[in-house]
């Protein structure tokens, strides 16, 4: 079945693929979340195989700060946080599509309830934590594009998605909350609508003679398939910019 799910995203797929998978596509399999794959199965191979220790990856592993490891949040491995030169980073488990939040799946809405209410508090220890060791700037990364586009509203220069009941408002209201009560520069980084983008989704001005509210706060969404490249990003918290962005096309 996974197999003939890939040759359908490839454009590649038989005539058996499509007819074992064309009763996937109908209203009964897709409301009971029938599909070819258990999510919450590969969650746990995820954690398993990427975030069985304290460090990162890579050919230079550095030691991480893990959720797992400092708060009642066993499972939630995966959120971590360590400093260089001044900056704390943090990653945030939040996918794109509702955040895996389905009113149709008991056990999904579960999985991301809890681990929402994990994602705010590690928000929340990670600026404490900035702030309590003086950390000149801090770098909050997940996969989860928060806004869509449109206009401003009292609480953000650009909607929420799925708006102030939808399955990112929190996220995005402890990130511009928290990080405005840090006041130094704050680099939101994700990716899901896989456009290049540098702005201030959080930013809001009120009037010439008013300063702007979050302004400190800086997002870029980075590039993702089909256009797999990447961006370089430089930090100098030593400039009023502090953040500088190279597409590398």
């Amino acid at each position: 079945m996974l197999e003939a799910y890939l040759r359908y995203l490839r454009g590649k797929a038989t005539p058996e693929d499509l007819a074992l998978l064309g009763p996937l596509r109908s209203f009964d399999a897709a409301y009971s979340r029938k599909s070819y794959d258990d999510v919450i199965a590969r969650l746990a191979d995820v954690r398993r195989i990427f975030f069985a220790q304290a460090k990162s990856l890579g050919q230079k592993p550095i030691a991480l700060v893990r959720q797992a490891d400092v708060s009642d949040f066993k499972e939630v491995v995966e959120n971590a946080r360590w400093s260089h030169h001044g900056v704390l980073f943090a990653t945030v488990h939040v996918p794109g599509s509702q955040n895996d939040l389905y009113i149709n799946d008991a056990a999904l809405a579960a999985e991301a309830a809890r681990r929402s209410q994990a994602d705010i508090a590690w928000i929340q220890a990670a600026f404490a934590e900035a702030q309590s060791t003086g950390a000149k700037a801090v770098v909050i990364a997940m996969q989860a594009q928060l806004f869509e586009k449109g206009d401003r509203n009292e609480e953000f220069g650009q909607p929420v998605r799925s708006g102030p009941e939808g399955p990112f408002y929190w996220i995005a209201r402890a990130i511009r909350d928290y990080g405005s009560a840090f006041g130094k520069p704050v680099l939101f980084v994700h990716g899901d609508y896989h456009e290049f983008v540098v702005d201030k989704p959080f930013r809001i001005t009120t009037g010439e003679l008013t300063p702007p509210k979050y302004d400190n706060i800086t997002r870029v969404e980075v590039f993702g398939a089909p256009d797999l490249k990447a961006v370089r990003i430089s930090v100098d918290t030593d400039t009023p910019w502090v953040w500088g962005f190279t597409p590398l096309y």
